[in-house]
C-alpha cells in the first residue's frame, strides 16, 4: 500500500501532494463526468473514510444510471490484471457498464478481452485528478443531435464520412471524458482573445 501511496504521490510531481486529496479529487471527476454524460441518480457507495478499504477489495466506489447501471471501481494495482477485471464481471454483472481506474490503465491482455463484449473504460487517477472540462484553455465541446448534424453537413454540402469533416480521435481526452461514439458530430465554441463563456 505505501508503493501504492508513492506513485500516487507523483501524479502531480511532488511528493508533498496527499494520495487521499488525489483520490477524492478522481471521485469528484467522475461524478461530474457522469453528470455531463446526463447519466443519473448518481451514488457514492463508500464514505470517504471507508474509500481506501473499497479499493482494496476491488468494490464499485460510485453506481449511477437506473435503467442503464454504471459501476465505478477504484483499483489500488498499478495495471487492472485480467484476474481483477473477471471478478468485477462475475461479482457485479447486473451493471451494464464499468468504469475502472488505476495508476497505469489496464494490461494489454485486459484491454483485449474488455473489447469482446463488456463495455467497459479505463481511466488513470491522472487523468481523473483534474476536471479537463473546466480548465480555461479547454473550448466548450457539446455533441449535436442527429437533426443538428444532417442539417449542418446539409449546409456544407458533405456527408459525415467526407474528409473535408474534421476529426476528433476516440483517444482525445474530451471525447474519452463524454464517452462520444465515431460518427458524432461536436461542435466545438472557441472564443478567442478573451476568456471561455
Amino acid at each position: 500500500m505505501d508503493e501504492f501511496n508513492n506513485k500516487l504521490r507523483t501524479i502531480h510531481g511532488t511528493i508533498s501532494q496527499q494520495e487521499n486529496s488525489i483520490i477524492l479529487s478522481s471521485l469528484a471527476t467522475v461524478r461530474e463526468m457522469l453528470t455531463d454524460r446526463g447519466v443519473e441518480p448518481i451514488s457514492t457507495l463508500v464514505p470517504p473514510s471507508e474509500m481506501w478499504a473499497a479499493m482494496e477489495k476491488c468494490a464499485p466506489v460510485v453506481q449511477a444510471g437506473t435503467g442503464h447501471v454504471i459501476l465505478v471501481f477504484f483499483y489500488t494495482e498499478d495495471r487492472i490484471g485480467i484476474k481483477s477485471f473477471k471478478r468485477m464481471f462475475a461479482e457485479y454483472a447486473h451493471a451494464d457498464s464499468y468504469i475502472a481506474v488505476s495508476l497505469e490503465g489496464p494490461t494489454p491482455f485486459t484491454r483485449k478481452d474488455s473489447s469482446a463484449g463488456e463495455h467497459v473504460e479505463f481511466f488513470t487517477y491522472k487523468q481523473l485528478v483534474v476536471n479537463i472540462t473546466k480548465h480555461e484553455c479547454v473550448p466548450k465541446h457539446e455533441r449535436l443531435s442527429e437533426t443538428e448534424k444532417t442539417a449542418i453537413l446539409g449546409a456544407l454540402r458533405v456527408s459525415a464520412n467526407a474528409s473535408e469533416v474534421p476529426r476528433l480521435f476516440v483517444t482525445d481526452p474530451i471525447a474519452l471524458y463524454y464517452n462520444w461514439n465515431i460518427g458524432d458530430l461536436i461542435r466545438i465554441t472557441r472564443t478567442v482573445g478573451v476568456s471561455e463563456p
